[in-house]
């Protein structure tokens, strides 16, 4: 597509590959009747501060919004219950998001390299497992909070995040794999008394 629009409003219909990747959108409204074939739709748009999407939309491609380095804020509807592995990898900008309430899994690196200071899953989310490297390389991310619904954290999950000081987790049982402390130096606090963990790898704290 030759698009010049600085706004963009998609109403429905079936978003392809890549078909609208390094364009110069500013702001993108996503109809409730959007559909998608493929992956990174719109990676690359390097001018896109804002999305808009509807409740309705069930899920988000990979690499969807990679490297959408001006994207700053974004609301994921609770008709969301999937986003693909790196959805919003290097947002540098993206400081906050609004998970929905029924997203069932963060997926592998997708807010690798994202702008986050604070990230929080919350006690209410249905989120209960995060795969691999999801907060890879967020250089500026100092605090987590993992939410009592979170059973699986993945490996790396926190490589290269080395602002990060303070990781609380509100679980009584989780199984966590590989090393996803990493490089991480934060300190690993468990706000309950856990009944069963599943370490392979030990944090530094």
């Amino acid at each position: 597509y030759n698009v010049s629009a600085k706004n963009l409003v998609i109403r429905g219909g079936t978003i392809y590959s890549g078909v609208f990747s390094g364009k110069e959108i500013q702001s993108l409204t996503l109809g409730e009747t959007v559909k998608w074939n493929g992956a990174s739709q719109f990676s690359g748009c390097s001018k896109l501060t804002t999305v808009s999407i509807a409740n309705g939309i069930t899920s988000i491609p990979d690499s969807c919004f990679g490297g959408c380095s001006l994207l700053n804020d974004v609301v994921l509807p609770d008709s969301i219950v999937e986003i693909g592995i790196g959805t919003f990898s290097s947002c540098s900008s993206l400081k906050t998001i609004t998970l929905s309430k029924n997203l069932k899994k963060i997926s592998t690196s997708c807010f690798g390299s994202c702008g986050f200071e604070i990230f929080t899953i919350p006690d209410d989310s249905a989120i209960e497992e995060l795969e691999n490297s999801i907060f890879n390389s967020c250089s500026n991310l100092k605090n987590v909070y993992i939410g009592e619904s979170v059973k699986t954290i993945g490996d790396g999950g926190f490589y290269g995040a080395n602002s990060l000081t303070s990781i609380k987790i509100n679980q009584k049982e989780n199984a966590i794999s590989g090393a996803p402390w990493a490089s991480s130096t934060a300190t690993v606090e468990w706000l309950v008394k856990p009944t069963r963990i599943e370490l392979t790898s030990l944090p530094a704290k």
